[in-house]
C-alpha cells in the first residue's frame, strides 16, 4: 500500500541533504541553502518547502554506537530482552541517557544477526528540537552509514559472498564496514582530519584506527580473510590510500561518489524508511513523538470532521435561504399574476352577466309567448281569460277570468302545478261571484321554475314534464 511522501534528511560537514520520495520514486531533492546559517535548524527553516510527508532523519555514525550480535532466537520479545542485556555490558553511557533500537539484518536456522544501535539523548533531542522549532514533526531517526549501505545494495556494489571492507570518506569522517555474505557483521568510525592535521599525519592515524578495528573484528567473527577493500570518497582522492590496503592485506579499490550512479545519502535514508515495515526498522526516536503526531493527527481529524459539519450545516442553511428567495419570487409572480388577471376577470365576470340578462330575452322557454302558450294548453274548456300579465324580472304570470264552474278554475291551477313549469301561489288565488249574472270572476297567480330549480327538485326531464303537460291537458 502507498504511504504517500516520504522525506528523508541528513546533516553531515554542515549542509542539509534532502530527498522526497513517492512509491518509491524521487519527487525532489534540496541541498544546502548558502544563505541560511550553517546549522540545522537554520536549514530547515530555509528549506521548510521541500520537507513534506513523514520525516526521516538520520544522525552521522560516529555520534552512535553500532553493534551487531547473533541471538539465538527469532523471537521479536526475546530479542528485545537480549538487546536489553547487550547494552548494559557495552554502553558508553548509562542506559537512561541513551535511546537504544535495533534492526534484524538477517534470520537463518533460528539464528538472528541484529544491529544494535544507541545514541545519546542530546543528539537524538537536539534534532527532534530543531525540527519542532522550525515547525515540523520528525517521524524517525535512522544513522546515515545505513542509508549509504542501502544505496550500495540497490545499485549493486556490495559483494554478495566472503567478507569484504567497504570505507566511506567525507568531509564529515570515515566509516568502516566489514561484510560477510552482504550482511554487515561490524561498523567503527574512524575519526575525520583535524584543521592542523596534515594529510600524512591524518593517514598514520587513519592505519592505526583500521588496523586496530580490523584486530577487535576478527576477535569478535573469527580470523576468515579479508578478499577486498573498497574505498568510496568524495572530493578529491585520498593521501596514500594503498597504505590502508597494505594495513588490510588486500589490495584498494578507489570508487568516488561523484561520478558514480550513487544517490545522495540522504535519497539511501529516504528509500530505507520507505521499504521497512514500520514494526521492525531502527528507530531512535523516543515513543513521545510518535504519541504528538498521532495526537495532532487525531485532534486534525476532529478539526477537519467540525470543518465538515459547519460546512454542511452552512451549505444547508444557504439552501434554506435561497429557496425560502425561490418562495417568495413564486408569491411575488403569481400576485402579479394574479392582479393582472384581476381587471379582465372583473370584466368576464360582468359579462357573463350581460349575457344572462340577454338571455333573459333571447330564451323562448321563459318567454311571455311561450308561457302563455303553456298557460293556455293547461287552460280547461270552460273559462274565459279576460287578462293576461307576464312580468319578465319576476318570472311572473297573472291570469284573469270569469267561468261558471269554480272546480274548472282549481283545475287548470292543479294542472299548472303538475307540469313543473309553474309554482302556484294558493294564498294568491280569488274566486267571486258576479252580482249581474250566473258565473264567477277569478284571479290567480303563478311563478315559471327556471331550469336549474327544476333539476334540483327531482331532476325531471323535459319528456316527463312534456307527459305531465299533456296529462294535465287530458
Amino acid at each position: 500500500m502507498a504511504r504517500g511522501i516520504i522525506t528523508g534528511t541528513t546533516f553531515r560537514n554542515r549542509e542539509l541533504d534532502i530527498t522526497s520520495l513517492k512509491d518509491l520514486s524521487v519527487q525532489e531533492r534540496a541541498s544546502r541553502d548558502e544563505a541560511a546559517p550553517p546549522n540545522l535548524y537554520e536549514q530547515l527553516s530555509a528549506q521548510h518547502g521541500y520537507l513534506k510527508g513523514e520525516l526521516h532523519h538520520a544522525l552521522p555514525a560516529h555520534r552512535t554506537l553500532l553493534r551487531v550480535f547473533d541471538f539465538p532466537s527469532d523471537d521479536e520479545e526475546e530479542i528485545e530482552g537480549m538487546v536489553d542485556l547487550q547494552m548494559e555490558k557495552i554502553a558508553p553511557f548509562p542506559v537512561e541517557h541513551m535511546y537504544v533500537s535495533h534492526e534484524v539484518l538477517h534470520e537463518a536456522d533460528g539464528i538472528s544477526r541484529v544491529l544494535v544501535v544507541a545514541a545519546h539523548k542530546k543528539w537524538v533531542e537536539h534534532a527532534g528540537e530543531s525540527f519542532a522549532e522550525a515547525g515540523l514533526d520528525l517521524t524517525r531517526i535512522d544513522v546515515d552509514i545505513l542509508g549509504w549501505l542501502h544505496l550500495l545494495r540497490n545499485a549493486n556494489e556490495l559483494p554478495e559472498h566472503g567478507r569484504h571492507l567497504v570505507m566511506l570518506m567525507d568531509e564529515s569522517g570515515t566509516e568502516l564496514v566489514l561484510l560477510d555474505d552482504g550482511v554487515p557483521l561490524g561498523f567503527r568510525s574512524l575519526g575525520v582530519m583535524d584543521e592542523d592535521e596534515t594529510e600524512a599525519e591524518f593517514m598514520g592515524d587513519l592505519v592505526e584506527e583500521l588496523e586496530f578495528s580490523l584486530t577487535s573484528l576478527e576477535a569478535e567473527w573469527g580470523g576468515d580473510p579479508f578478499q577486498s577493500l573498497t574505498v568510496w570518497h568524495r572530493g578529491a582522492e585520498p593521501y596514500a590510500i594503498d597504505r590502508l590496503g597494505i594495513t588490510a592485506g588486500v589490495p584498494v579499490q578507489i570508487r568516488p561518489l561523484a561520478s558514480s550512479s550513487i544517490g545522495p545519502l540522504s535519497e539511501g535514508v529516504a528509500l530505507r524508511a520507505a521499504s521497512a515495515e514500520k514494526s521492525g526498522r531502527l528507530d531512535l526516536a523516543p515513543s513521545e513523538w510518535v504519541d504528538r503526531i498521532r495526537d495532532k493527527g487525531a485532534r486534525r481529524g476532529l478539526y477537519m470532521a467540525a470543518l465538515a459539519m459547519v460546512t454542511l450545516f452552512l451549505l444547508y442553511l444557504l439552501g434554506v435561504i435561497l429557496f425560502t428567495r425561490w418562495q417568495d419570487q413564486q408569491l411575488e409572480t403569481a400576485v402579479a399574476k394574479a392582479s393582472a388577471l384581476e381587471k379582465p376577470a372583473e370584466e368576464v365576470v360582468e359579462m357573463q352577466g350581460n349575457v344572462r340578462f340577454l338571455e333573459g330575452f333571447t330564451d323562448r322557454d321563459q318567454s311571455s309567448l311561450e308561457t302563455l302558450k303553456r298557460i293556455t294548453d293547461a287552460q280547461p274548456a270552460g273559462i274565459d281569460v279576460t287578462d293576461y300579465r307576464f312580468v319578465k324580472k319576476d318570472l311572473e304570470v297573472q291570469v284573469k277570468g270569469t267561468t261558471k264552474n269554480d272546480d274548472l278554475v282549481n283545475q287548470w291551477t292543479s294542472n299548472l302545478d303538475d307540469s313543473g313549469r309553474f309554482a302556484i301561489d294558493n294564498d294568491r288565488i280569488s274566486k267571486k261571484r258576479s252580482t249581474r249574472g250566473n258565473y264567477t270572476i277569478f284571479d290567480f297567480r303563478a311563478n315559471l321554475v327556471d331550469d336549474q330549480e327544476e333539476a334540483d327538485d327531482g331532476g325531471k326531464s323535459d319528456d316527463t314534464n312534456e307527459s305531465e303537460k299533456d296529462g294535465g291537458q287530458a
